[in-house]
């Protein structure tokens, strides 16, 4: 059975000197093939992390970008210093205690132009890649160590008051988007209780992004109807990717099997939305452990379309290569 992870992660801790272990364990799985783990940046360590694993494996797509919930160490005005930035993308600003440890902010012109600068050396190479994981959430709260998965501050750590301004938050994503639509690669869109905004912004433009993949989508039935009716006036293709801790497991798994009923087959894509490197780096239990994640929700999935369970996954994994496919 060929399987697919069309959205997964290095753990917050993983670094480089990692890399060359971690890319021989996915090199050693016998079930993979070339474009089998797309996995996401989140920020600016990992991108160093995954676009070397990239160099070591055919079956590593990389995809780059800013996932909301480390926006705010971007900045968008590169004339603002460090206070004055966190209280203006902050609500409410940053407390004395908060400001301390968040670290000096990243100018988002340069990351983004790092990342294009990678994406035109995977151009030359024909290396599959895309954008991602990228988006909008109105619930995160950034914790008192300044970052999720701060290596610097692991003791205590708590979720403050302070939300990411939605303004910002916009700005990061369609910044992205913008580059996205001039690579004409593809997105993994990450949203949490944010659908409006983000449904306008994605819908409306951005024509040259050629698959919309909507991951872990945890909307409603009715907000899926409105995505399909939109992007049935479009050439660009929409796709659902669905994981088991988040789609799969109770109570959610009516809401998925409702769902897919409605998709068109070719729309459905599978994911795990874990760190690889937590399973592929232990003994082999965990490794299975990581494989039994895309095999549920992938049960999950074909038992709600009817479809035997050889054949449906390896229409998940068929759709899982079209999103790479020139």
């Amino acid at each position: 059975m060929k399987l697919s992870d069309t959205h997964c992660h290095v753990g917050v801790d993983a670094t480089v000197q990692q890399v060359e272990d971690i890319a021989g364990a996915i090199n050693s799985q016998p079930s993979v093939e070339s474009r089998h783990f797309h996995l996401m940046c989140t920020n600016h360590w990992d991108l160093d992390v995954i676009s070397q694993l990239a160099t070591f494996s055919e079956s590593v797509v990389p995809y780059m970008g800013i996932h909301p919930w480390y926006s705010h160490l971007y900045r968008i005005d590169s004339t603002l210093d460090k206070k004055a930035h966190y209280e203006l993308c902050l609500e409410p600003g940053p407390s004395a205690e908060l400001l301390a440890v968040l670290p000096e902010p990243v100018d988002l012109d340069v990351h983004l132009h790092k990342i294009q600068q990678l994406a035109e050396k995977y151009d030359v190479s024909n290396k599959p890649y895309g954008i991602g994981e990228i988006g909008l959430d109105k619930v995160f709260r950034v914790p008192s160590n300044g970052f999720f998965g701060n290596q610097k501050n692991v003791e205590d750590v708590v979720l403050t008051k302070s939300k990411v301004a939605m303004d910002h938050q916009k700005q990061v994503f369609t910044r992205q988007l913008d580059l996205a639509n001039l690579l004409s690669k593809q997105v993994s869109l990450h949203c949490v209780r944010a659908h409006g905004p983000f449904f306008d912004i994605v819908t409306k433009g951005y024509p040259d992004i050629p698959n919309v993949i909507l991951h872990s989508y945890t909307g409603s039935v009715d907000q899926a109807k409105s995505w399909m009716r939109e992007f049935s006036k479009q050439k660009r293709n929409l796709r659902f990717s669905f994981s088991n801790y988040i789609n799969a497991s109770e109570p959610k798994e009516d809401s998925l099997r409702d769902l897919v009923k409605l998709l068109d087959d070719s729309q459905i894509l599978i994911e795990s939305d874990m760190p690889v490197d937590k399973f592929f780096l232990e003994d082999g239990e965990k490794m299975e452990d990581y494989f039994s994640q895309l095999k549920n929700v992938g049960r999950v999935i074909c038992e709600s379309k009817e479809w035997e369970i050889e054949m449906g996954m390896a229409q998940l994994h068929q759709n899982a290569l079209q999103l790479t496919a020139k």
